[in-house]
């Protein structure tokens, strides 16, 4: 199995679940054209399999920070990022952090500042997050000098074409969603593998749908590399509206690369429940999922949203982003709620147990739209 592996998308949490069923696999943070060019992901007949995961660009963007700020490369003098004081609060002191993060992610937002991106230095030498996550689907060795390198070097443009990262999704066999990890990895193991584990049912779930679900009850490897051990886990609620727009401005194709991701995932969630006649969606996601216009049944396989040419494509993409966005209410520091949904999913992608689980009372978060 090959995964084109985009950093702080969940990537290294899968390969942990690969190794431990003892599957073989190849996993670099290399372009995604790089990854299917590469023999070794073909064996001698000619056969492959293609995975990778996406991420909620806001979730996203806030998780590369935490690398190039606090992760163990980062406070390490012979491999620290420059970043300017301004934008690394010293880990004793928090108050600085929205301020910290606000500032690191305008220097990308400064349209003066794209000239520099193109350079490792002009990133700090670590990620750049303006449309990370589609810049890997179109890069490649033969498109360096138009379209940049993966982590760390945006090329001469902002944005990608629609019909370029989406005729690379055609090429995985499965597009796995950071949100929904447990379902994104039990249909790639399905897939690769013809069997589907019994964790993977939601009628297999405890009653308070922890994480147990998954095989042999381990929790989920999550490597933030010291990340979250050195700062505290910024709500993204804490932020100004200025600088949520300034993420969602530098995330614009990811936005749309995302929620075409999630809607083929659902698809393929819906064809293996009516093949096997069991459920993995549980009732709450598919509730909402239903309620977004991105989970249909098998035989309806709607035209693709993100790619159709008419007035419709960009309210469609709005509205759904608005509700993706509107679903994870975000805390405030003084509530310590875990988004709403599936707490399972959030304690996850947060990096770190918020110990609500199983809290008898609702939480009051503020929703960020």
């Amino acid at each position: 199995m090959c995964v084109t592996h985009i950093a702080k998308t969940g990537g290294t949490s899968l390969l942990h679940e690969l190794s431990a069923r003892n599957i073989t696999f190849y996993g670099p943070e290399i372009c995604a054209g790089d990854v299917f060019k590469t023999s070794k992901c073909h064996d001698k007949e000619g056969k492959s399999f293609f995975a990778t995961f996406l991420r909620m660009p806001r979730h996203h963007v806030l998780s590369q920070y935490y690398q190039c700020a606090y992760s163990d490369f980062a406070v390490d003098p012979k491999h620290a990022p420059p970043l300017p004081v301004e934008m690394k609060p010293h880990p004793a002191t928090q108050r600085s952090l929205v301020r910290s993060f606000s500032l690191w992610v305008d220097y990308f937002a400064r349209d003066q500042n794209f000239g520099q991106l193109i350079h490792l230095n002009g990133c700090f030498k670590c990620y750049n997050p303006t449309n990370m996550q589609a810049r890997t689907m179109v890069c490649g060795a033969s498109t360096q000098k138009t379209y940049g390198k993966m982590q760390h070097s945006g090329g001469h443009v902002q944005s990608y074409p629609t019909r370029e990262w989406n005729a690379t999704l055609d090429r995985f066999d499965v597009v796995g969603i950071t949100e929904l990890f447990l379902e994104s990895l039990c249909v790639i193991l399905f897939k690769f593998s013809g069997v589907m584990e019994r964790q993977c049912f939601c009628d297999t779930l405890t009653k308070d749908k922890s994480i147990s679900r998954q095989a042999g009850k381990r929790p989920l490897q999550h490597n933030d590399r010291g990340g979250h051990k050195r700062a505290r886990m910024l709500d993204l609620g804490e932020l100004t509206l200025t600088t949520l727009a300034q993420i969602d401005n530098l995330t614009h194709t990811d936005e749309l690369l995302y929620i075409e991701g999630l809607r083929r995932l659902l698809l393929q969630i819906t064809q293996v429940e009516e093949e096997l006649g069991r459920p993995i969606l549980c009732p709450q996601d598919r509730e909402y999922y239903s309620e977004t216009g991105l989970l249909v049944s098998a035989a309806q396989n709607p035209s693709r949203p993100a790619t159709q040419r008419n007035g419709k494509k960009k309210k469609f993409i709005t509205e759904t982003a608005g509700r993706i966005y509107s679903r994870f209410l975000i805390s405030s520091p003084t509530n310590r709620c875990v988004f709403t949904g599936t707490q399972r999913h959030a304690d996850f992608i947060d990096g770190h147990d918020r110990e609500t689980r199983g809290a008898k009372k609702p939480c009051v978060c503020r929703r960020i739209t």
